[in-house]
């Protein structure tokens, strides 16, 4: 990390992936994924560049929107809890999570406002106030689905 700052780096990235079917995330996956997330992130601070914690969950397969909203949720609070464990300032880091979406093989697709609304309400349940910033990732969409 010392010699990328160096370098000129002043933020990172690391990404957590995690699979919604009927068996996961598992939970060992959700703490295994926060733990090293928040591990990074405690690194990344010590060297004085600001971590961009990235915990996706992905769009594959044929889950609900539903699911999708509940593992999200789980994932971003079980991150938020190993951040705080691991002493992370929470003020010098930006969140890049997916956005609340129904399997890219579900049926039971939503609509494009439906996305927005559900997904501030699960980062407005899941992430401290104390959060200054989140980008989000396109997750798979084209350009226009996700602007």
């Amino acid at each position: 990390l010392k010699d990328y700052y160096d370098l000129g780096a002043r933020f990172t990235k690391w990404r957590g992936v995690y699979l919604i079917s009927d068996k996961y995330p598992s939970d060992l996956s959700i703490s295994a994924n926060a733990h090293a997330l928040a591990r990074y992130a405690a690194l990344v601070q010590e060297i004085g560049m600001v971590p961009i914690i990235e915990p996706e969950v992905l769009m594959d397969g044929n889950h609900s929107a539903k699911d999708c909203f509940n593992k999200t949720s789980e994932v971003i609070k079980k991150c938020y809890e190993e951040l705080e464990l691991n002493n992370v300032d929470l003020t010098g880091t930006i969140l890049k999570p997916n956005m609340i979406l129904a399997g890219n093989k579900s049926k039971n697709k939503i609509s494009n406002e439906e996305v927005s609304s559900k997904t501030l309400e699960c980062l407005k349940k899941s992430v401290p106030s104390e959060v200054p910033g989140i980008a989000f990732l396109s997750g798979g969409q084209s350009e226009i689905e996700s602007s």
